[in-house]
């Protein structure tokens, strides 16, 4: 019998949102090919199954081992193994110097798209350096569902942390400004941010409501919630919408894309490897502009740009998903079939195993 290889995985397993999952799903396919060691970069809590996925159960590292730390690259780190990557996901078109030079140390980078490949080749890395492993969804667990449809009222999703990175204050004034209270249609936003404890979402859509003289928009606040509950949410609205500014990969995007929901979004950035005009609505960028968030981003940096999508175009898609159902329904299926065809986890698997064989790492 052969022994599976050995490769040392850090990551952030317990986050909530696309980070955690990226991690728990790539760990339980990637056992399937190899003992994961993993690290965990929070204590693990009493049992070691998160979300429905086992985790592999924590194992003395193995030193010769490949070593892959998936992580945005603000939270990158050395771990035990003889072979340092650093799998990681980025979304401006500048990388401040202190993160390059962390970059340099390390012996490999996995990016999700070659989207992000470009952007860090741009920043002085070298391509040799960079395999591009994607990410993937669990098209099993993301599906339609055959349950009764309340037809009388049209639900938007925006699933996405609150930040200005992700376009939701621009979302909600475009969604006050196209939508009259007394039409049956309604924003359902999912955007708690876990960085940001003192954000009160709540207060800031009302604060845009008003601006945009709308005192009772029809919006509503999705709270924290297990996975299962999140699909069940995605799996009860009409379609999913993020005019984001730029995405190291997306995944909820590509979660709504599995559970057939039409998805609106940004004509730019990591997502556009999965999202096109045959199974999603792109927003037509309008410019591009300097990369700012205080909250985020510090401001002693340079990080460069990224896209502002036009709103009178995001109007435009979503009162034509509204009126058009029929059409926008296709182009969910078409959005459910890509996914399942050609963005499953374990092929993400199989080709970090393909790189991790080719360059002799194991």
């Amino acid at each position: 019998m052969t022994t599976k290889p050995v490769i040392n995985l850090g990551a952030h397993f317990h986050a909530q949102g696309g980070v955690g999952r990226h991690a728990r799903s790539f760990a339980m396919v990637l056992k399937t090919y190899a003992q994961v060691s993993p690290l965990y970069f929070f204590r693990p809590p009493a049992q070691m199954h998160m979300e429905g996925y086992p985790l592999p159960k924590p194992r003395l590292w193995d030193l010769s081992a490949p070593a892959i730390c998936l992580s945005t690259i603000d939270a990158q780190r050395k771990i035990p193994g003889n072979t340092q990557i650093a799998y990681t996901v980025w979304e401006t078109t500048k990388i401040p110097e202190p993160y390059l030079r962390y970059l340099d140390s390390v012996d490999q980078i996995w990016l999700p798209t070659e989207w992000g490949k470009s952007i860090f080749i741009e920043n002085g890395v070298n391509a040799n350096r960079i395999r591009v492993v994607p990410e993937g969804v669990d098209s099993d667990r993301f599906k339609p569902v055959d349950a009764a449809v309340n037809n009388k009222v049209f639900r938007f999703l925006c699933i996405g942390k609150w930040e200005q990175r992700k376009g939701i204050a621009d979302l909600i004034k475009t969604f006050c400004r196209e939508f009259k209270h007394q039409e049956p249609i309604e924003l359902i936003i999912h955007g708690f941010n876990l960085s940001l404890p003192q954000l009160n979402i709540a207060a800031k859509i009302k604060q845009i409501c008003h601006q945009h003289g709308q005192q009772n928009a029809r919006i509503v606040i999705s709270n924290p919630k297990p996975l299962g509950e999140l699909i069940a949410l995605m799996q009860q609205c009409d379609a999913f919408v993020l005019p984001t500014r730029a995405e190291g990969w997306g995944l909820p995007i590509l979660e709504a894309m599995a559970c057939g929901l039409p998805c609106i979004v940004t004509d730019y950035s990591g997502h556009r490897v999965f999202a096109n005009h045959n199974n999603s609505y792109l927003i037509r960028v309008k410019n591009m502009c300097k990369a700012m968030d205080p909250a985020v981003f510090p401001s002693n940096m340079d990080w460069g740009e990224w896209a502002q999508p036009d709103l009178e175009h995001l109007a435009y898609l979503m009162r034509y998903v509204v009126d058009n159902p029929d059409a926008a329904k296709a182009k969910g299926l078409n959005a459910r079939i890509d996914a399942m065809r050609y963005w499953r986890w374990d092929q993400a698997a199989s080709i970090a195993m393909q790189y991790l064989q080719d360059d002799k790492l194991l």
